[in-house]
């Protein structure tokens, strides 16, 4: 039987990318291979504070880059992370989608058994469906995180975002009770 072929694809920021380095290190562990799709800018960026030996991979585990179109200036500005989910959204999709066909052709590694993919690189969703891998959405924040995220839409809605005054209470969304500001 073949080794089971994840394919990790976290957004470009320390905080996450470290949490899906660590569940990169976990499945291979578990007796994935595992490739980890890293933005041509974040590579460079990993490569610097972390040195090379720290992106070498191993035998089943190897780390491989798309082109997100971001440059190092943009990396540093105040709207840099506007500008670089922009460029992700705008330049990685299509750079995504060969690359996973590339995997799933190459004789060098396992078929792709699934994408895990952070919950930000939404375009990411859409590549592993149109290529029928089954995809799962890594989240890598705390639980209230994902349910304010969830919940930001019907939150600006109802006018609480952005916030009101200090003293305001909120009557948030079922499951959530009520809190002073």
């Amino acid at each position: 039987m073949e080794m089971p072929h994840a394919v990790l694809i976290p957004y470009p920021t320390a905080g996450q990318l470290n949490p899906m380095l660590q569940l990169a290190q976990l499945l291979q562990s578990k007796g994935f291979f595992v490739t980890f799709v890293n933005t041509e800018s974040s590579h460079r960026q990993l490569r610097r504070t972390a040195g090379l030996d720290a992106l070498r991979g191993t035998e089943t585990l190897r780390f491989v880059t798309v082109a997100d179109g971001v440059s190092e200036p943009d990396l540093h500005g105040p709207d840099h992370l506007i500008e670089l989910w922009l460029a992700i959204e705008q330049n990685c999709p299509a750079a995504l989608a060969e690359l996973l066909m590339e995997l799933n052709s190459s004789s060098s590694a396992p078929r792709i058994t699934c994408v895990v993919t952070n919950y930000l690189m939404t375009f990411a969703h859409d590549v592993a469906a149109r290529l029928g891998v089954p995809e799962l959405v890594f989240w890598t924040t705390s639980a209230c995180g994902l349910m304010a995220s969830l919940q930001l839409r019907e939150l600006i809605r109802r006018g609480y975002v952005p916030l009101p005054g200090a003293s305001t209470t909120l009557l948030l969304l079922h499951r959530i009770e009520p809190f002073s500001l």
